[in-house]
């Protein structure tokens, strides 16, 4: 092989894990979003790889105690549970320190985040950390620790400002997607 087809297919390979890492950040914020919204449904058929396990570390409220949920019929009950019976726009899950890793070949990545939960009462925080395969050209989360390492109910709980509904919001508050 030629240096220049050697160079042209690097390129295409850097080019390749580039855009994978992108992919990547945008599954990880939507996670967030949907979840957010009580999108539950595109959480997941978009997000979540169908033999998807999480593992909540520490899990709210925060007495160490752990959960593990396998496949999407077990994250679906418990995420039921726990997220806005009718979509809304009320805030929640912030992220922040994105960190991703693709492999050479563009075919997984890990992912790693600080994130920050204000909902009311609550203010809570802690660190996800992602494993995620590439399925039909789209990024899923094949696993994911969600460690919930801080938060407290503060004293003032009177709200500033009310929830609003998605349908005021373009796209009904979904992220911007691809």
């Amino acid at each position: 092989m030629s240096d220049s087809s050697t160079e042209l297919v690097d390129l295409r390979a850097r080019l390749a894990r580039l855009e994978a890492a992108e992919e990547v950040r945008s599954v990880m914020h939507r996670y967030a979003c949907l979840i957010d919204i009580g999108l539950l449904d595109e959480l997941v058929t978009e997000v979540l790889a169908p033999d998807v396990t999480l593992h909540l570390i520490n899990f709210p409220p925060g007495d160490q105690g752990d959960v593990e949920l396998s496949g999407i019929d077990e994250v679906k009950a418990l995420y039921a549970q726990r997220l806005p019976a009718t979509p809304t726009l009320a805030g929640g899950h912030h992220m922040t320190n994105l960190n991703v890793a693709v492999s050479q070949d563009a075919s997984t990545a890990e992912a790693s985040a600080y994130f920050l939960f204000t909902g009311r009462p609550v203010a809570q925080g802690g660190l996800y950390q992602a494993r995620l395969a590439c399925f039909d050209r789209r990024w899923k989360i094949l696993e994911m620790n969600i460690l919930s390492t801080w938060g407290w109910i503060p004293s003032a709980t009177e709200p500033v400002t009310d929830a609003v509904a998605p349908s005021r919001a373009w796209r009904d508050g979904r992220p911007v997607y691809p």
